[in-house]
């Protein structure tokens, strides 16, 4: 990991010059900015009912426009000063590029500009777009400390975070362990959940009940939904069914999550033949599937083919 030279602007450049991970950019500036510093109008004041001449004003603060994209990216012929910006690419994407492990950096690194208490759209610019696209960008002099600027250290944090991330893209573990479990949450109540139960329907409705005899036959109908499996009982049984198949949760991209349940169920029931202990608490977990649908079919029955 570099040294975290920040006393200094040239040491802090020549640390942020090296990490190959870095856009440094000089920030367009919004029109509603741009037209208040340099355009004398007449504009409508609600509170006297009229309107009245506003002078432009050629030094108010700068706004900078916050639409991902609207900026100069510098050239290596470009000279890096203090009121440049850069980009950290392992902090960007959209719902289409990048995935958790890119969000999950955005928002570390956006707590940590935060807790140092620099100034939005002065020190740093959130960047957004179209299709959840998302970017920080922070300004190279808001990171310079000398002397006791930095007592409480968030400045050395974000360098140590942004230097970290060329030998490692992911700036805290925890903090993408806890956004995959959450989209992993999110995913299974939306539709990974019914996935799994139609999966296991079927499977249950070829495997032991696929039969004319006539005591199966309300059962068979009743195999054909997917009512007969409460959302607890899909609960429970799922992850067990989920680490003998060997099937995990994939991030594909943006926050999305993945999970292929027909595998999970197919290769989840499948006897393990290399090892007896894991076909044994396979074959314990499909008898209580199997009483689960006796006990469902028994409800089904008397509830006249309803449940």
């Amino acid at each position: 990991m570099k040294r975290l030279d920040f006393d200094t602007l040239e040491t802090l450049i020549s640390g942020l010059d090296g990490c190959h991970h870095l856009r440094f950019i000089t920030p367009e500036e919004s029109w509603q900015s741009s037209e208040r510093r340099f355009r004398t109008r007449d504009a409508y004041n609600y509170e006297t009912q009229r309107y009245e001449r506003i002078e432009a004003d050629p030094n108010a603060p700068i706004a900078w426009d916050t639409e991902y994209g609207r900026w100069h990216e510098l050239r290596a012929s470009e000279t890096i000063t203090a009121d440049s910006f850069f980009v950290v690419d392992y902090a960007s994407g959209s719902d289409y590029s990048g995935d958790l492990v890119e969000q999950s950096n955005y928002r570390v690194i956006l707590g940590l500009v935060e807790s140092a208490e620099l100034e939005e759209n002065r020190d740093y610019i959130t960047y957004t777009g179209g299709h959840g696209t998302f970017a920080l960008a922070i300004r190279v002099g808001a990171l310079v400390a000398t002397g006791n600027e930095d007592t409480d250290g968030w400045l050395e944090s974000i360098l140590e975070t942004i230097y970290g991330l060329e030998d490692y893209p992911l700036a805290d573990e925890s903090d993408h362990s806890e956004m995959e479990l959450e989209a992993q949450n999110e995913a299974w109540e939306d539709y990974a959940r019914s996935e799994f139960k139609t999966e296991l329907s079927k499977y249950f409705h070829a495997q032991y009940f696929d039969c004319s005899a006539s005591q199966y036959s309300i059962v068979q109908e009743m195999l054909e939904d997917t009512d007969w499996i409460t959302d607890d009982f899909a609960n429970s049984i799922a992850w067990e069914m989920a680490n003998y198949a060997n099937v995990y949760w994939v991030n594909e991209q943006g926050d999305s999550m993945y999970l292929d349940v027909e595998e999970m169920v197919s290769r989840g029931l499948e006897p393990n033949k290399h090892w007896p202990e894991i076909a044994a608490k396979q074959a314990a977990m499909e008898r209580a599937i199997i009483r689960e649908i006796h006990k469902q079919g028994t409800a089904y029955v008397l509830s006249g083919g309803a449940l």
